[in-house]
């Protein structure tokens, strides 16, 4: 499980960038099926940050795994819904685009 940072906007994206791509790399070094993204600690997201959320997203439909957002407070949940972000990129806990 990767965990996101508190802040993921244009000041930090190319170091939380690079981190998740070693992520993607290690799992898919060790073959395994999924991408897991724990938002817990999300409380500052701009549209560098939904990029990266996006990207991911899509590494994962390439390589076929699975993809989950998880533990999301409601903070990242609703900003996913404010950009239309949220019909691409489900959170699996504190809410989804599903809820309404």
């Amino acid at each position: 499980m990767f965990i996101l940072p508190q802040d993921i906007t244009i000041h930090n994206a190319k170091v939380v960038q690079t981190e998740l791509i070693d992520y993607i790399e290690e799992q898919v070094e060790k073959k395994e099926t999924a991408l897991i993204l724990d938002a817990k600690k999300v409380e500052d997201i701009d549209a560098a940050g939904l990029q990266i959320l996006l990207s991911a997203y899509l590494t994962a439909q390439e390589e076929e795994f699975s993809f989950e957002l998880k533990n999301d407070d409601g903070y990242l949940n609703e900003v996913l819904k404010l950009s239309g972000a949220s019909d691409v990129l489900y959170l699996s806990k504190g809410g989804s685009s599903e809820d309404e």
